[in-house]
């Protein structure tokens, strides 16, 4: 054992180097505490010491071969060897690349003729098809210019159809002279047919008397637009959605009273009865995939949806121009209500909120009808009708950056809710909803502001819903998340506050009516706090999918859900101070006790009495006022530990303890503890998490009071007891012991020196226990401040035995030079 002790003390005395060499780096501490993980590897000393030698001897034999083989690969005969069988493997790949490249030509040479002789049957078969497909263009030329002339239109598509066909194959060879003149022919003719069709259906639209087309002309000259081409089909429609709405266009224009913002449903109305006139007269002159009122629909969207523009800006100026914004002419969530707006000379109004919302709605509702008629939505059917100004947009989407009065009149609504209730007024508010003047009407479990709240918030968001408008989700979350958080910060945080008039003297610390407050700003929190996920739920599900690709976060309530959470936490720390000034007077009189004069035991003290008494108060009204049950648990958790502790402090600040006093304190105890198990009540079983919780806590204080009242003679009973009942060889845990006694400096030092023969063979035993967490100085804690981690507790940290490694050999090597001395 000396021996390995001595070469630990060569290791750590050698002195540091600059050579760059394998100890780099290398920790002795950290490699001799893995060789040493604890006192009983120390008896395996001499069998790590011969495992090292023969890992050193393995090594060097490794070293060795390798610097064998290694001058071996390097002898140089053998690597001109390698490098002479490199180069003529590198001559052989030449010459087989020269021999396949003479083959390539030989064999190209022999197939020549024949590959020229199948280049020539394939121009040959290509010229045979060309004359025949030409033959027939021109053929079906001649057809087509007489049919043009008798308008002959039914025959016309077919023939035409065909010709294009066939032109398609003569497109690379139009440098050729007669299929140059051919091509021309065709295109002449196909824009005499457009013409002529042109005519046809300007006719057929104007309904000119004297010139009247029926309406199987129109049908067959459809089949001829069909064979022109789409930009032909789409000139004709626009040319016919523009003559429909042409009267639509004069009688809403936007410099006229009917194309103001407040006469819309007369246009959609107006547009109905275009609809309606052309699915009676018109519609089946046309085929149905030309869908023609789709498109008149598409154009009347683009028609409208540029006056709307304009007539959103103008009333949004007029109302900037009269009171520096827009006005809230109608409450939200009441649309049937109405309201007179002023209206200038022009007769342009005032975007109110109700003329907003108003509008909106008969937008959507013209949109939905629209979707409903063509079994498709309104954004799809105005997004694959191709305009001449490209494609369209919804009418609603006109709406979208207007809307933001109506987010503004939302918040106007919460403020006005939310002002009796926040800053100043949120004590005032909290007073007057747990004061109620029947004594048999019940107190309210939540704050009624935060139902009318989520009510407004509710309300909102189904009206904000049913209206739609792009981009008005994001503004209205922003808005909701604004509020949550004043409501949490102003109203629920504030209310608890208390002024200092409200403050209770020393004499009278129980207040129920303030705990009943606390209870009811955390059930309220509780209701917030869920409330806001399924507010976040249904805005994304609701939420389009252009919406929700958005930042991440804009839809999200986690950060207002934990705010709430906070206040929670808020109220359970002020529940725990009022808890701790109530049972403030019995820990006083535990403190003011003189445990060091006990003459008698006769039975509990006053102090735990008044403290069990007090306990079941403010316990019996946190579970009456408490909604969410998980909070009383969490409480319970919370004052139990807060109280162990504080006991345990008062404990250690009224020592000395000694005989029928250490006693009397052990019979409070149980006492003690059962005012500690009757805090959640009488359900609680006594296998419950928090059973065995308290019952772990009171039962290390029980061994502590019994290790106290132990006398110290004879002193080997005292440490084999105080051995049995902590279990540790700590010499700090056992000083903190004999302090606690009061015992004179003298008699600890013979003590610890028993301690210290007695604990020297005692490999077995822990350097820590729950004593090493006891403070011997304790503050001022009060329960609000205290949390499960200051409860009494054990912490078995891996010991290392080496963690402070030269007066571990010091002391090593003293006690082999005592042997010494004894031996000789």
């Amino acid at each position: 054992m000396s021996g390995i002790v001595l070469d630990i003390q060569n290791i750590l005395d050698l002195a540091p180097t600059n050579s760059v060499d394998a100890l780099e780096g290398f920790d002795a501490i950290t490699s001799l505490n893995e060789l040493f993980p604890d006192e009983a590897s120390l008896a395996r000393a001499s069998e790590i010491q011969e495992k090292l030698h023969h890992d050193v001897a393995q090594i060097q034999t490794e070293i060795d071969s390798l610097r064998a083989e290694l001058r071996k690969d390097q002898e140089p005969a053998r690597m001109q060897l390698i490098q002479e069988l490199i180069a003529e493997l590198l001559a052989q790949m030449s010459r087989i690349r020269e021999k396949a490249t003479e083959s390539e030509a030989i064999v190209r040479d022999i197939t020549k003729d024949i590959q020229i002789l199948d280049l020539a049957k394939r121009n040959l078969a290509l010229s045979v098809t060309a004359l025949k497909r030409f033959q027939m263009l021109v053929n079906a030329l001649g057809q087509l210019e007489s049919m043009v002339k008798e308008k002959q239109y039914k025959e016309i598509a077919q023939t035409l159809g065909a010709v294009k066909e066939i032109s398609l194959f003569f497109k690379p060879y139009s440098s050729v002279e007669r299929i140059s003149i051919a091509t021309r022919r065709l295109q002449e003719l196909q824009g005499s047919v457009r013409a002529s069709v042109e005519r046809d259906f300007d006719d057929f639209f104007l309904q000119d008397p004297s010139r009247p087309i029926k309406q199987s002309t129109i049908s067959e000259a459809c089949l001829v637009v069909d064979v022109l081409g789409d930009d032909v089909r789409n000139a004709i429609l626009d040319r016919y959605a523009s003559l429909e709405l042409k009267e639509y266009r004069r009688i809403f224009r936007n410099t006229d009273e009917a194309g103001q913002l407040d006469n819309l449903a007369r246009r959609f109305a107006y547009f109905r009865r275009v609809l309606q006139a052309h699915d009676t007269e018109r519609a089946r002159a046309f085929p149905q995939h030309w869908k023609v009122g789709e498109h008149l629909t598409a154009c009347f969207a683009s028609a409208t949806r540029g006056d709307l523009v304009v007539g959103l800006d103008a009333a949004a100026e007029k109302a900037s121009a009269l009171g520096g914004g827009p006005k809230k002419g109608l409450a939200i969530g009441s649309l049937s209500r109405k309201v007179e707006e002023p209206e200038n000379k022009a007769g342009v109004p005032v975007l109110t909120v109700s003329l907003l919302v108003e509008s909106l709605a008969q937008t959507r509702e013209f949109e939905s009808a629209m979707a409903k008629k063509f079994s498709v939505s309104f954004k799809e059917l105005v997004e694959r009708v191709p305009l001449p100004g490209g494609t369209g947009q919804t009418l609603s989407s006109a709406f979208g950056k207007h809307m933001s009065v109506f987010v503004d009149a939302q918040d106007k609504l919460i403020s006005d809710l939310v002002a009796s209730h926040r800053g100043p007024n949120a004590r005032s508010s909290l007073d007057a909803s747990t004061a109620s003047p029947d004594p048999d009407t019940p107190v309210p479990t939540l704050l009624p502001s935060s139902t009318e709240l989520f009510f407004a918030i509710g309300t909102g968001m189904d009206e904000c819903l049913k209206l739609g408008g792009e981009g008005v989700m994001k503004l209205m979350c922003a808005m909701y998340k604004k509020w949550l958080k004043v409501y949490a910060e102003d109203v629920l945080i504030v209310g608890t506050k208390r002024s200092g008039q409200d403050r209770k003297s020393i004499e009278t610390r129980f207040n129920p009516s303030e705990i009943q407050k606390l209870c009811l700003v955390l059930n309220t929190a509780d209701y917030c706090q869920t409330t806001a996920g399924q507010l976040e739920e249904k805005i994304k599900d609701k939420i389009t999918e252009e919406e929700g690709q958005g930042e991440e976060g804009e839809f999200s309530m986690a950060e207002e859900q934990e705010l709430f959470v906070s206040v929670i936490s808020t109220c359970l720390n002020l529940l725990l101070r009022e808890l701790d000034s109530t049972v403030d007077q019995s820990f006083q009189t535990l403190l003011k006790s003189n445990w060091g004069a006990i003459e008698t035991v006769t039975g509990p003290s006053i102090w735990v009495e008044e403290l069990g008494t007090a306990t079941a108060s403010v316990s019996q009204v946190i579970h009456d006022k408490i909604e969410p049950k998980k909070y009383v648990r969490s409480f319970c958790d919370r004052a139990s530990n807060a109280l162990v502790t504080r006991f345990t402090n008062a404990l250690v600040k009224s020592r000395p303890i000694k005989g029928l006093g250490g006693e009397q304190l052990l019979l409070d105890l149980q006492s003690f503890k059962s005012s500690l198990l009757k805090i959640p009540g009488s359900g609680t079983s006594a296998e419950s998490m928090y059973a065995r919780n308290v019952t772990k806590n009171i039962s290390r204080l029980e061994t502590l009071l019994k290790v106290i009242i132990t006398p110290i003679d004879p002193p080997d009973a005292f440490v084999l007891n105080y051995i049995l009942l902590i279990g540790d060889s700590s010499f700090s845990n056992f000083q903190k012991v004999l302090d606690l006694k009061g015992t004179p400096k003298a008699e600890q030092n013979t003590l610890l020196d028993t301690l210290l023969t007695i604990t020297s063979t005692r490999t077995e035993l822990a350097s820590e226990s729950f004593l090493t967490t006891l403070d011997m100085d304790p503050g001022s804690t009060s329960a609000s401040g205290t949390t499960e981690a200051d409860a009494p507790r054990t912490t078995e940290p891996r010991r290392e035995v080496f963690s402070d490694l030269r007066k571990f050999v010091s002391f090593t090597m003293r006690r082999e030079r005592d042997k010494t001395a004894s031996g000789t």
